[in-house]
C-alpha cells in the first residue's frame, strides 16, 4: 500500500514564493511508494494576494483560507487536523519559500518506512 502523504503549505501575502514551492512539487507527488496531497492554507493575506495564489494553483491543490493571520502554529495545525481526520500517514510542513528537490520526498518516505519511531 502506498505511504499518503498530506504536504502543507503556508501563504501570508507572499502568493509568487508559494506558488513557486507548489510548482517544485508537482512532478513528485506520485510514485510506486507513496501519494501525495498538498493543502495550502492562506493566513489572511489581502485580497489581491489570495486572488494571485487561488488563480495561480493548479485544481489539485487543495487552498483554505482563514480569514486572519493564525500565525505559523495556527495555520499548521489545521493542516495537521485535517490530515488526522483524512487518515494520511504522514504530514510535511513546509515553509512556503521551499524548492523541493526532485527526490526528496521518495527519501522522506524511505526513511520513514527504515524508523517508524
Amino acid at each position: 500500500m502506498k505511504t499518503r502523504i498530506l504536504i502543507s503549505i503556508l501563504n501570508w501575502n507572499a502568493s509568487d514564493k508559494t506558488l513557486q514551492c507548489v510548482q517544485s512539487l508537482l512532478p513528485h507527488l506520485h510514485s510506486s511508494s507513496h501519494r501525495a496531497d498538498i493543502r495550502v492554507i492562506d493566513n489572511g493575506s489581502d485580497e489581491q494576494q489570495f486572488a494571485r495564489l487561488q488563480a495561480g494553483l493548479p485544481a489539485t491543490v487543495e487552498l483554505h483560507r482563514n480569514p486572519v493571520n493564525t500565525g505559523f502554529t495556527g495555520g499548521q495545525n489545521a493542516n495537521i487536523g485535517h490530515a488526522l481526520a483524512h487518515d494520511y500517514d504522514l504530514v510535511w510542513l513546509l515553509n512556503n519559500d521551499t524548492l523541493v528537490y526532485p527526490d526528496t520526498i521518495s527519501e522522506l518516505v524511505r526513511v520513514m518506512a527504515e524508523d517508524p519511531g
